[in-house]
């Protein structure tokens, strides 16, 4: 579905930057001209990530370290990553109208 809107108009540009001049660039260890920047703060943070993100144990709290996960930071995830905040969307209106 959203590969299909690529299609319909969208272009690459504005799926995929390296903001190169960054103090921290390139991180999560992948290769500097296959790294987007688009997602610095993973926006699925507060989603199952379908990355590798590891769950820290403190105080009886479970803490979502994804410092290692470079899911929204390949290139080739940019879809993925807007499918997964669709339906975290879908989820969230679907909620509301159960009130």
């Amino acid at each position: 579905m959203v590969e299909q809107e690529a299609a319909e108009g969208m272009t690459e540009k504005g799926c995929f930057f390296s903001h190169r001049s960054c103090e921290h660039f390139p991180c999560h260890g992948i290769e500097a001209d296959r790294f987007n920047c688009l997602f610095c703060y993973c926006p699925l943070y507060g989603a199952d990530c379908p990355g590798t993100p590891r769950y820290l144990q403190a105080n009886g709290v479970s803490l979502k370290d994804c410092s290692r996960c470079a899911f929204p930071h390949r290139k080739e995830n940019y879809y993925a990553v807007l499918e997964q905040l669709r339906a975290m969307s879908r989820r969230a209106r679907a909620k509301k109208w159960e009130k």
